[in-house]
This record gives C-alpha cells, structure tokens and sequence, in this order.
C-alpha cells in the first residue's frame, strides 16, 4: 500500500513538473542565490529568492488576499485571470 502510494506521489510529481509546475521537486541547494527579498507590510511577511527557474516563495511567507487600490490595472488583470 506504501509503495502504490509513493508510485503515485512520483506519477504526480513527473506530471506537475512537466506542466511546468515543480512544486513537488525539491529546490536545487546549488540554484539559490545567497540574495534573499523580503516584503513587511500590512502585517504580511513574506520571503523569497531567485533561482535558475524563476522567483521562490519560502515556506510560511503570507500574502494579502483582498486587491489592493494602489495596484497596477496589468497586475489585477493577470491575477483574475490565474
């Protein structure tokens, strides 16, 4: 029952990550940037760096769910349409 179950977390993982979506691969030590970006505003805490494969979010960084006023119309428009 383990292994079906390991089988189908790899079937997954290959599949995400060929949609482009790796969020089940483990981030590559050497890819990380000793550069790291940090957001504090409206009591939101959030952390990331660049990779080789785009921007990473870090483990329990928080964003703000309601639209803000002062966003651009080009943000709000691709963040409805995702």
């Amino acid at each position: 029952m383990e292994a079906d179950l390991l089988d189908n977390v790899e079937t997954i993982t290959t599949l995400l990550t060929t949609l482009g979506y790796p969020i089940l691969e483990a981030i590559k030590k050497n890819s990380i940037k000793s550069k790291n970006y940090y957001i504090q505003k409206k009591n939101i805490n959030a952390t990331g760096t660049y990779t080789e494969e785009g921007f990473i979010v870090f483990k329990d960084s928080q964003v703000l769910l309601a639209k803000s006023q002062s966003a651009d119309n080009h943000i709000t428009t691709q963040r409805e349409t995702s």
